[in-house]
């Protein structure tokens, strides 16, 4: 009976140690999962309007949502075309956020389709990993915007 509870004993010790050490990805919550050519949290491509994300402070709410880390590009103020994170509290589920690597993302997501540079202000320009309905702008080797478009 001895050695039945001790190799029971070892075998959940052993059991648990896998798990945490398998575990490294931080958790990401549905609220700031990026979903790629979908949308980021509750905000969805081509389903949600500036309208309805701005409500009747829209001053107030781009100020709220530039705090957090989220932008909004729209047609002519309907409905939204892309989204850009420079929050690092939103992730993917392979768990890229901003401040990860490139060599990182590439390890996680494989080869991009493209690799380009995109002006994000006049004259600066930033190198752009091009994935599925998601982009990396990525600066001194690591993101520092993630764009998600249809």
């Amino acid at each position: 009976m001895r050695i039945f509870s001790i190799t029971l004993l070892l075998l959940t010790f052993t059991s648990s140690c896998a798990r945490s050490e398998g575990n490294t990805k931080p958790e990401v919550h549905l609220e700031n999962l990026i979903r790629p050519g979908v949308g980021v949290g509750k905000f969805e491509i081509g389903v949600v309007s500036m309208k309805d994300i701005l409500g009747s402070e829209p001053t107030e709410s781009l100020e709220r949502f530039q705090e957090i880390g989220l932008g909004f590009h729209s047609n002519q103020g309907e409905e939204i075309t892309e989204i850009i994170v420079s929050g690092a509290t939103f992730s993917t589920k392979e768990g890229i956020r901003v401040g990860t690597s490139a060599e990182e993302v590439r390890d996680l997501l494989g080869p991009p389709l493209s690799e380009t540079t995109k002006e994000v202000n006049k004259g600066l320009e930033f190198p752009v990993l091009v994935y599925e309905g998601i982009g990396f702008f990525i600066e001194e080797g690591k993101v520092s915007y993630i764009f998600v478009a249809s």
